[in-house]
Formats: C-alpha cells, structure tokens, sequence
C-alpha cells in the first residue's frame, strides 16, 4: 500500500523503511466475530453495549463495504487519546501483553512490513479501535507514532452504540428504536 520512513525513539537504531499492507478484512471479521468482554474469555454477544457489537450487528458485507471506503492515517501521540478500544496512548502497555504477541509484532516490524490497524470515525472527536490493538501500540513505544486504516461511518450508517456518541443523553434501547 503505502512505505514510511520510520524513525525509533531509540536514538542507536537506524531508521526502517516501513510497508504498510491493507488491513485483511476477512482475518479482521473473524477477530471482530469472536471479539469478547475485557475479562478476554467471555464472547460478546448481539445487545452488547460495545461499538464492536454495532459493527458485527451490520454483517460482514456492509461493514466490509464501509471499511473499504477508508484511506491511511498517521496517529500521532495527540490523536491517539481520542481513539478508544486501545492502549496506545500509553504505550508502556506494551510491556503487559503477551509473549506471543510482542513477538509476532516485533517480527513484523523488523520485517519492514505491517498491516495496518483498523480504525472507525465517528467525527473528530471520537475514533474507535476495531482490530490490531498491538501492532499499534507497538508502533506508538517504538516510534512514537503510527499508521491505521481509518474509515468514516456516515449518519446514516450508525446504530446502537454508535449514535450514542452524537445523541447525549439517551439510552441504548432509545438509540435502537430509532
């Protein structure tokens, strides 16, 4: 898709030529089908009060459609403290995953080429995580930025949870009567 010059906040590390690859929306749908609660053993389920359940609500097809529509996006270390379902605004957390998973992203990035991190934006105000998590905290410990894939859900697209976010002050059960 698309190559960045990377610069590592560690200063004795030459800087990487990086790939950025589309995201893989089939692998991601699987991920998003199977997301589960912070506990990270219980499955969510249709009528979770997540954005994740919203976007699974839509099917693969549509959700697919709109996310196809997005374009690559640099977060930087300001944009990323919009962005919820994520702990890259304190990149730290890296240190907290697991040993599999530090390692498939260290491997990924030291390869020079990474898929990009799913992002949903609501406005400018409020973005939402939907896969790739590691790969973009990663990116923040290491570079102090990083690339997503970011796709706009119009008005007209947003259910549940999501025009939560533009209608204050109503519930859940009022936003999916709408």
């Amino acid at each position: 898709m698309a190559s960045v010059n990377m610069k590592w906040i560690e200063k004795s590390r030459e800087n990487i030529m990086m790939t950025f690859t589309n995201p893989q929306y089939n692998v991601e749908w699987k991920e998003i089908s199977k997301a589960t609660r912070a506990d990270g053993i219980t499955l969510l389920k249709k009528g979770d009060d997540t954005v994740i359940d919203d976007h699974k609500a839509m099917g693969y097809a549509r959700w697919v459609g709109l996310a196809k529509r997005g374009k690559m996006v640099k977060v930087t270390k300001t944009s990323v403290k919009q962005m919820e379902n994520t702990e890259a605004a304190t990149p730290n957390k890296f240190n907290e995953l697991t040993e599999d998973r530090k390692k498939r992203v260290s491997a990924q990035i030291n390869s020079g080429k990474v898929e990009l991190s799913i992002v949903a934006r609501y406005d400018n105000s409020f973005s939402y995580l939907i896969a790739g998590n590691t790969r973009l905290v990663a990116q923040m410990k290491w570079f102090g930025e990083g690339y997503v894939w970011e796709y706009k859900v119009p008005k007209d697209q947003r259910i549940g949870h999501m025009l939560l976010k533009k209608k204050a002050g109503r519930t859940r059960s009022d936003c999916t009567a709408l």
